[in-house]
């Protein structure tokens, strides 16, 4: 019984340093000029104030950030659309665009579009995959 007070109380403390680190990491690399967000329980995005609550957040719900990942070896293009967690107020777009949909590889590499609205986003990913698809088609486009 004593063994596992003893391994308890030494878990509660690795998680409190792990906090403490994740907390001056957060803050220390949150620049004052980025808006950050979380998405609640129903999946709607709250803006955070509070580095640690908002790396806690991003460490853990990397599958609730991806909105829709589709990818072709053969050809070597990704289509990838998440949520993005920051804002940069330099884009001032109000309400702010923290879906995003980017292209690795193929003919479009480096193409980006964001968004709104989570519904717009998944929507950008289908048209971006159905263009990127008519590329190939046409082109013959590969790696």
């Amino acid at each position: 019984m004593v063994g596992n007070h003893a391994t308890t109380d030494a878990t509660r403390r690795a998680r409190q340093v792990a906090q403490v680190r994740r907390y001056r990491m957060a803050k220390a690399n949150m620049p004052t000029t980025i808006r950050y967000w979380i998405l609640n329980a129903s999946r709607v995005p709250v803006a955070v104030t509070d580095p640690v609550e908002w790396a806690d957040w991003f460490e853990c719900h990397k599958d609730e950030r991806c909105v829709a990942n589709e990818a072709d070896a053969v050809h070597g293009w990704r289509v990838h659309t998440h949520f993005r967690c920051f804002v940069d107020d330099g884009d001032n777009a109000e309400p702010p665009l923290i879906w995003e949909t980017v292209v690795y590889g193929g003919p479009l590499h480096g193409h980006v579009e964001r968004y709104t609205e989570r519904d717009a986003a998944y929507v950008g990913h289908g048209r971006m995959v159905a263009l990127i698809r008519a590329h190939v088609l046409r082109d013959g486009t590969r790696r």
